[in-house]
């Protein structure tokens, strides 16, 4: 195994870790096992199938980032119902103008 698929090993593990619900050991995440086995499996394949699986662990940790970081967006804009309109604009990033007052 090189460095960079250890790397990539480590932060699967990481992600695992972080969309399991359980706060035990890294061992109880559920597909631990499978995917150290699927990397030992790398040490004695030829070149092409290291490449493959390489490219297949970069895509699913890629995938686990995704839904991780899907999650926390979803919790911050998730609806409330119906907002005022200044919210919303601050939401986006705007600034309404002050409502001119003539009293």
């Amino acid at each position: 195994m090189t460095a960079s698929s250890l790397r990539t090993l480590r932060n699967i593990l990481r992600e695992l870790r972080r969309a399991s619900p359980s706060t035990g050991p890294v061992r109880e995440v559920f597909g631990y096992k499978f995917l150290l086995d699927e990397y030992r499996k790398t040490r004695n394949a030829d070149e092409e199938t290291v490449k493959t699986y390489q490219r297949d662990a970069s895509y699913y940790l890629c995938l686990l980032k995704n839904e991780r970081v899907k999650k926390e967006l979803h919790e911050v804009y998730k609806g409330t119902g119906e907002r005022p309109v200044e919210e919303v604009a601050r939401m986006v990033g705007f600034k309404l103008p002050k409502t001119y007052d003539s009293s």
